[in-house]
């Protein structure tokens, strides 16, 4: 059973996409969820603290910060689970590597094209892989779990790009 979540481009011959399979809908409503009353419960707080008139503390104001990040990390979880895609690009003998959340991108790596090194992580219960792509310097494993034969194909791919 293929998935098709290598995604190669049609319009650039060197570049392709690995994309992750959307989380249930029940897990991205909890993170929902949780994104909602990290913003809105230190909200409310400050709010009746202002209201009862003991004005905005120092506490409030580290309280609406730390759960301020725990949002901001939900919210990344929440878009790598819904959109999240690996983007690798062939430019100037060198492979790209971009994590996209959809809203923003982060975690670039570039790898050397000659030395480049392929492999398939397998995960055997579950007969899908990760993709494992190393140079001299820096080694590069994939967080998506793709099928074998899709991996096989990219591996394939790969190794006629830098043959």
């Amino acid at each position: 059973m293929s998935t098709n979540q290598v995604k190669y481009n049609t319009q650039s011959a060197n570049s392709f996409s690995i994309e992750v399979l959307p989380a249930p809908i029940f897990i991205r409503v909890f993170f929902v969820l949780v994104i909602f009353v990290s913003i809105a419960g230190p909200l409310f707080g400050i709010a009746y603290t202002v209201k009862s008139g003991s004005g905005i503390k120092f506490g409030n104001i580290l309280f609406l910060a730390l759960f301020g990040l725990l949002a901001f990390y939900m919210l990344r979880i929440l878009l790598w689970n819904t959109y999240g895609t690996e983007e690798y690009r062939i430019i100037n003998n060198k492979l790209h590597y971009e994590a996209n959340y959809r809203l923003f991108k982060d975690g670039k790596k570039e790898l050397d094209l000659a030395t480049l090194n392929v492999d398939i992580q397998e995960i055997e219960e579950q007969k899908t892989g990760r993709l494992k792509i190393s140079d001299e310097t820096l080694e590069l494993n994939s967080s998506v779990k793709v099928s074998i034969q899709e991996l096989q194909e990219l591996k394939n791919w790969l190794k006629q790009k830098h043959a």
